[in-house]
C-alpha cells in the first residue's frame, strides 16, 4: 500500500522539551508575585511523568488560584509554550554553575550566596550558609552599575520572596527542582530570614535535560509552503509507442493501481484495513460520502447566493462556533451542499444587510476582541495572547464587583475612552486653505468613508475625498521653528494628501519680550488658596474681616506681578496666560515686524485672490530664503528678509488686482502701516490663543486634538496625523461617520465632545491640585469659584439672583 500524501509540518526549538508545571510557575508569576509563590508552595510533581498527568497537577493547583477565565487561558499559553523560552534561561544558568563547579552535577539542589555555594540535600545547608554570610556582613552592592555586572543582586527576572530587592542586605539565590522535597524545605528557612529582612531571597527553578531527550516543539508561527507537483502524466499512448515503445510498463500500472485514492478527506482503503469489522458501515458512509460530492458539484447559481449567510448562521448557532467556523472554512466544497439546503434565518439576515450598508460595508474583513479592532494582516501569535490576558484582567476586576454576566460584556466591549482632548477650532483667526470634498485637486481619491479602512499594499495610511482630516497648524511666523513648520505643511499640501489644511498665524505671540498675560481668576484663586491655608494651619483665622484682608492682599500681589512667580508663572503659561515659543527662541523687534508683515500679507492675498494665491505667497517666501543646493541637501536657509517677502508678494499678486492697485504700491502701504484695513485680522491670532488656552507655540490641532511640536516637528506631525487616522477609521467603523453627513468636521468634534477652550489646570494630576482643610463656611466667604461672576455675565446675574433668594451670602 501507498502511504497517503498529506504532509505533516511541525517546528522545533534548539532546546529540549521544557516542564509544563515550570512554564506554569512563569505565567503565574507575570499575574503577580503572590501568586508565583503559593503556586510553588502548593505544587506537587505527580506520580506519572506523562504530559497529561503533568497538566492536571498544574490546574489542581492553578483552580485555586486563578478564575475559570484565567485556567482557561493558561491552558493556551501552556499548549503555545509561550514562556518556554524563559524556562530554557533557567536551565542554561543552572547550567553554567554547574560548569564553574563541578561538585554540583549530581546535586539535586544548592544554595549560593557571596560566592559561595552549598548543596542544599536538606534545611541544614540553607540555615548554614545564611548564619555563615550574616557573621561576614556579607552585603549586596548598593550602585546600580555594580548591580549590573554583578553575581551577587538579583536579575529583573528573578523570583524575589516579597517582591523587592532594596537595601544591602545579602542576596541569596535557591536552585531546585519544583515542588521537591529539597526546595520546600530550603524554601521555608529562606523565606523566614527573607521576612525578617536579613537577606534578599530569590528562586530560580533547576532543569535538567536526559540524554537525548526530544526537542521544544513550537506554536503560533505560520508556515508556507511552495510545493511543485514533478508528476508527468502521458495523454496519447499510440505516440508515446511510435517515439520507440517508452510508456507504462505494466509494473507501473499495478503501482498506479495500488496507490489509494482520497474522498472526501478520507482514504477508506486504509479504514478498512485498519478496522474490518466496520467494512459494512464504511461501505454505506463511502456511498453517503460519494452522493454528497455529487451533490456539490452540481450545485445550481441561485443555490449558492445564501451560502454565506447559512454558513454564518451555522457557526452562531453552535455550541462551539470557532471549531464549526474551522471545520467550514476547511472544508467548504464538502459542506457546501448541506448548507445550500438550511434555510435562512431573516434575523441574521436583516443584520449582515445592516452592517454592511451602514457600519463596515461589503466585503470587509476585521477581527475584533471586546471591541478593540485587532490587525488581520501581522501573524502575531504572541501579542495576540498578550492582548487576551490584558482583557481577561478586565473582566475578572468586573466579576470581582459581582455584576452578571451580561452586564460585563457590554462593559468590556464599549468603545476605549477618548485619549485626547478636542477643542472646537471655529474661531475668525483660522484660514481654511482647500476643500478635499471639492477640489478638483483630489478628484482620484474615492469618495466613500470605506476607503479609509482599506488595506495599503506599502503599509501607509489610506484616505478618501472627504474632509475627515483636518490639521490646522497655529505657528508664530517671526519665528524660525514657525517658519520651519509652515514650510512643512506646504509641503504636505503640494504633494496632494487629501487632509484639509488651515493656518493660524499669531506674529510675535511666542517672543518672550512681547508675551500677553491677562488676569486669570484660577491663578488667583489658587494662590488665595494657599495664602488661606497657611493662615488657617497657624490658627490666625477667626474673623471675616481677617479672611478678607488676606484675599485683598492676595489679590494685590497677583495684580501687581501679572501672574504669580515660580510655579505659579508656568501654570499661568500653560493656561493660556502666557504663551512660549518651543526652545525659547528670542524674536528681535525686526523679525517681529517682518512676521507682522508677512501674517498681513497672506490675509490680504487669501481674501483678495483665493487660496492658491495666499499658499503661492508662503511657498515662494521658503523658497526665496533657500541658498545654493538647500533644495536638495537641506539646510542653508538664509534669515528671512523684506527682500524675500516682497519679491514673494509680487509673484503671488493677482493680475486682476494689480490694473487697481499695483504690488509695489499695496506692499509699500502695508509696510509703513498706511493700509489699516488688516491690522485687526492679524490681531486674530493672538486673540486664537487666549480664546483657545493654547500656550506653546508652534503647535497643529487635528481634528481638534492638540499636539506642541519642537524641533523634531516632522516625526510628531506624522504621529498625530496616524493616530487620529485611526480614530476616525473607528468612527466609520462603529458607524459615527457616514457617507450620507454633510459635514464631517463637526461631527468628528461632536463625537469626540469637543470643549469650547482648553485648559491643562483642569487636568493636572492630583498631586498638583492645591487642597486646605478649611471651615466650609469660611471657604464659602472666600473663594471665587469656577465660573466666576468677575469674569462671566450670566453667571454674576445668576449669582445675584442666588443671593437674592439667600442661597449665597457674598461671592
Amino acid at each position: 500500500a501507498v502511504a497517503p500524501k498529506n504532509i505533516d509540518i511541525s517546528l522545533q526549538a534548539r532546546w529540549p522539551a521544557t516542564p509544563t508545571a515550570v512554564e506554569a510557575a512563569e505565567f503565574l508569576a507575570e499575574e503577580g508575585d503572590t501568586l508565583f509563590w503559593s503556586y510553588v508552595e502548593a505544587y506537587t510533581p505527580p506520580a506519572a511523568a506523562t504530559d497529561k498527568a503533568q497538566l492536571e497537577a498544574v490546574e489542581a493547583v492553578a483552580d485555586g488560584l486563578l478564575s475559570p477565565l484565567g485556567v482557561k487561558l493558561l491552558r493556551g499559553f501552556l499548549s503555545a509554550h509561550v514562556y518556554s523560552p524563559r524556562v530554557e534561561m533557567w536551565r542554561q544558568l543552572a547550567s553554567s554553575e554547574e560548569k564553574e563547579e563541578p561538585s554540583l552535577s549530581d546535586a539535586v539542589g544548592w544554595v549560593r550566596a557571596c560566592g559561595r555555594v552549598k548543596r542544599s540535600e536538606d534545611a541544614t545547608a540553607a540555615a548554614q550558609l545564611v548564619k555563615e554570610i550574616l557573621s561576614e556582613g556579607c552585603k549586596m552592592p548598593t550602585d546600580l552599575a555594580a548591580r549590573e555586572t554583578s553575581d551577587s543582586a538579583p536579575l529583573s527576572v528573578d523570583h524575589v520572596y516579597g517582591g523587592g530587592s532594596s537595601g544591602d542586605a545579602p542576596f541569596v539565590v535557591l536552585y531546585a527542582p519544583l515542588g521537591s522535597a529539597v526546595f520546600k524545605q530550603a524554601h521555608a528557612v529562606l523565606m523566614q530570614a527573607s521576612i525578617r529582612g536579613e537577606i534578599v531571597y530569590a528562586y530560580r527553578p533547576l532543569i535538567r535535560a536526559a540524554e537525548g531527550a526530544r526537542r521544544q516543539t513550537l506554536q503560533g508561527y505560520g508556515v508556507q509552503l511552495a510545493i511543485k507537483n514533478m508528476e508527468y502524466k502521458v495523454l496519447d499512448d499510440k505516440a508515446v509507442e511510435d517515439l520507440g515503445g517508452i510508456g507504462d510498463a505494466p509494473e507501473s500500472e499495478e503501482v498506479e493501481g495500488d496507490e489509494e485514492a482520497e474522498l472526501g478527506g478520507f482514504y477508506f482503503g486504509t479504514l478498512g484495513r485498519r478496522r474490518p469489522e466496520l467494512e459494512a458501515k464504511l461501505a454505506e458512509f463511502k456511498e453517503t460520502v460519494t452522493a454528497a460530492e455529487g451533490d456539490a458539484s452540481s450545485l445550481k447559481v441561485w443555490a449558492m447566493q445564501d451560502l454565506g449567510l447559512q454558513a454564518s448562521q451555522r457557526v452562531l448557532s453552535s455550541k462551539q462556533p470557532l471549531a464549526t467556523m474551522r471545520d467550514i472554512c476547511q472544508n467548504f466544497p464538502f459542506t457546501a451542499r448541506s448548507l445550500s439546503k438550511l434555510p435562512v434565518n431573516r434575523e441574521i439576515s436583516d443584520d449582515v444587510n445592516h452592517l454592511q450598508s451602514s457600519v463596515f460595508g461589503p466585503g470587509f474583513t476585521g477581527f475584533f476582541l471586546n471591541g478593540l479592532a485587532l490587525p488581520i494582516t501581522d501573524n502575531d501569535f504572541y501579542g495576540l495572547m498578550q492582548t487576551i490576558q490584558r482583557e481577561m484582567h478586565t473582566v475578572d476586576a468586573l466579576a470581582a464587583l459581582e455584576l452578571p454576566g451580561p452586564t460585563i460584556s457590554r462593559l468590556v466591549s464599549l468603545p476605549p475612552p477618548v485619549a485626547s482632548i478636542r477643542i472646537d477650532p471655529s474661531h475668525p483667526a483660522v484660514y481654511m486653505v482647500n476643500d478635499v470634498s471639492k477640489d478638483r485637486k483630489y478628484q482620484q481619491f474615492s469618495p466613500q468613508l470605506r476607503a479609509m479602512l482599506q488595506q495599503n499594499m506599502w503599509g501607509q495610511m489610506s484616505f478618501c475625498r472627504r474632509n475627515v482630516l483636518t490639521m490646522i497648524f497655529v505657528v508664530d511666523p517671526s519665528t524660525e521653528l514657525g517658519l520651519s513648520v509652515l514650510s512643512y505643511m506646504l509641503g504636505i499640501f503640494f504633494n496632494g494628501a487629501p487632509i484639509r489644511f488651515g493656518v493660524v498665524l499669531a506674529p510675535s505671540a511666542s517672543s518672550a519680550a512681547l508675551a500677553t498675560t491677562r488676569p486669570s481668576p484660577f491663578v488667583s484663586s489658587s494662590a488665595r488658596l494657599r495664602a488661606l491655608e497657611s493662615v488657617y494651619a497657624s490658627e490666625a483665622w477667626a474673623t471675616d474681616p481677617a479672611s478678607a484682608a488676606l484675599e485683598a492682599a492676595a489679590t494685590a500681589r497677583v495684580t501687581s506681578t501679572g501672574g504669580e512667580s515660580g510655579d505659579g508663572g508656568a501654570a499661568a503659561a500653560a493656561s493660556g496666560n502666557k504663551v512660549v515659543a518651543a526652545g525659547g527662541e528670542e524674536v528681535s523687534e525686526e523679525r517681529a515686524a517682518l512676521g507682522l508683515l508677512l501674517t498681513k500679507l497672506f490675509i490680504f492675498l487669501k481674501k483678495k485672490a483665493g487660496n492658491h494665491a495666499a499658499l503661492k505667497f508662503l511657498n515662494a517666501v521658503q523658497e526665496g530664503r533657500m541658498s545654493g543646493m538647500a533644495g536638495f541637501f537641506g539646510g542653508g536657509m538664509d534669515d528671512l528678509q523684506q527682500s524675500h517677502i516682497q519679491n514673494a508678494f509680487e509673484g503671488a499678486y493677482p493680475r486682476g488686482l494689480a490694473k487697481t492697485l499695483p504690488a509695489r504700491t499695496a506692499f509699500d502701504q502695508f509696510k509703513s502701516g498706511e493700509l489699516k484695513d488688516y491690522d485687526d485680522a492679524a490681531a486674530a491670532g493672538k486673540r486664537f490663543l487666549q480664546d483657545k488656552g493654547i500656550g506653546e507655540l508652534p503647535c497643529v490641532l487635528t481634528n481638534g486634538v492638540i499636539s506642541a511640536v519642537s524641533e523634531n516637528y516632522e516625526q510628531e506631525i506624522m504621529q498625530a496625523l496616524s493616530s487620529e487616522h485611526r480614530t476616525v477609521g473607528q468612527m466609520i467603523m462603529r458607524g459615527l461617520l457616514t457617507d450620507e453627513m454633510t459635514d464631517h468636521p463637526s461631527e468628528i468634534l461632536k463625537q469626540g465632545n469637543a470643549f469650547p477652550r482648553y485648559s491643562k489646570e483642569l487636568l493636572l494630576p492630583t498631586s498638583a491640585i492645591t487642597l486646605a482643610p478649611l471651615t466650609p463656611s469660611a471657604t464659602l466667604d472666600s473663594l471665587e469659584w469656577i465660573p466666576s461672576p468677575l469674569v462671566d455675565p450670566e453667571v454674576a446675574a445668576a449669582a445675584a439672583a442666588a443671593a437674592a433668594m439667600g442661597l449665597w451670602r457674598r461671592w
